[in-house]
């Protein structure tokens, strides 16, 4: 039986499980997502971000915050904008570095969830509101009915319906 470090990134390839080289996080991998180009991106329970390659994963921001929900999300937009949810807020990441969002409303806020949209906008969930957005763009708002927990996950179904 193979055993696997915490955090190591396994895929399947046919009917095995291979262990990526050097992957091991130290930490849960949260959640994934991957630009046109193909780059593969990770995030940790502790909002690291990372690059995956064929040789490991190369961590372009540290991580050490607070493993909480509410701290971590990837989402890619239609222009192939990484989108990253991290403890000190929602950003961009841009030309190797994280750049402003360009939304005054939700600069620096830790959004609790984020789907891509199929026109290829980004929904986020904070603070009990729904928010459509662009980079610099507010494209739309709407707030949640009572109902509706503190956090929420969110996915939007192919006939354009937000759950």
């Amino acid at each position: 039986m193979t055993s696997y470090a915490v955090g190591s990134l396994v895929r399947a390839r046919g009917r095995e499980w291979v262990v990526l080289p050097g992957s091991a996080t130290n930490q849960p991998v949260v959640c994934m997502a991957q630009q046109a180009n193909g780059a593969l991106w990770l995030q940790t329970a502790d909002v690291a971000l990372g690059r995956v390659a064929t040789n490991g994963v190369t961590f372009v921001s540290p991580g050490g915050r607070s493993a909480s929900r509410r701290s971590s999300g990837l989402v890619v937009d239609a222009a192939d904008h990484l989108w990253v949810s991290t403890g000190s807020g929602l950003k961009l990441w841009r030309d190797g570095k994280f750049a402003s969002i360009g939304l005054p409303t939700l600069e620096g806020k830790a959004v609790e969830d984020m789907t891509r949209s199929q026109d290829g906008a980004v929904w986020a969930f904070y603070n009990r509101r729904l928010y459509k957005i662009q980079p610099g763009k507010m494209l739309a708002t709407l707030a949640a009915p009572e109902a509706l927990q503190d956090e929420a996950t969110m996915r939007e179904k192919s006939d354009g319906c937000l759950w």
